[in-house]
């Protein structure tokens, strides 16, 4: 599978010309890794703060409890963002597969290749999350609707989904 658009969680690929839509699973949320990094940098700030201060008397306590802080933040950092950096890493599986657009054959199916309903019939388009201020690319169907990439405003937006449907003759409403 050759990546077209990647946000990190979800991925649009092309597998010998059918475009799957796929969801790393497992994946730590890049929103994980930005507040235990704004934590570190707070605590260590705020220790220097303290140590800095002109009256230094009995706060040493305090500087070292947050210099400790810091620590343990900043190794509990290293160790979500290898696991993200590992699970980056591995391969693209058709099993994290959400949906399949198969434009020669003219039609939308799943990872197992149950067809899910004729192209015709299917429109894709831009709609809000409930839990995000990002935009959502949904597929939707006379028997259903599906999210297919999320955009994340820490990892990004849908904009290289849409952009890739829209390359291959794909309307985005």
């Amino acid at each position: 599978m050759r990546v077209l658009a990647d946000n990190g969680r979800f991925v649009v690929a092309d597998d010998a010309g059918r475009l799957v839509f796929l969801e790393r699973r497992g994946l730590v949320p890049t929103w994980t890794v930005f507040v235990l990094g704004l934590l570190v940098g707070v605590f260590a700030l705020a220790s220097v703060g303290i140590a800095a201060a002109v009256n230094f008397e009995g706060r040493w306590v305090a500087a070292a409890v947050l210099v400790g802080l810091a620590a343990v933040l900043s190794g509990a950092l290293r160790w979500v963002m290898g696991k993200r950096r590992r699970r980056l890493a591995v391969a693209l599986r058709m099993e994290e597969a959400s949906v399949v657009v198969d434009a020669a054959g003219g039609v939308l199916s799943d990872r197992t290749g149950r067809v899910i309903a004729p192209l015709r019939e299917v429109k894709f388009k831009r709609v809000m999350q409930a839990t995000s201020s990002s935009r959502a690319l949904a597929v939707a169907w006379s028997g259903g609707t599906r999210v297919v990439f999320r955009g994340d405003p820490f990892a990004g937006a849908i904009d290289g989904a849409v952009d890739v449907l829209r390359g291959r003759g794909i309307a985005v409403e």
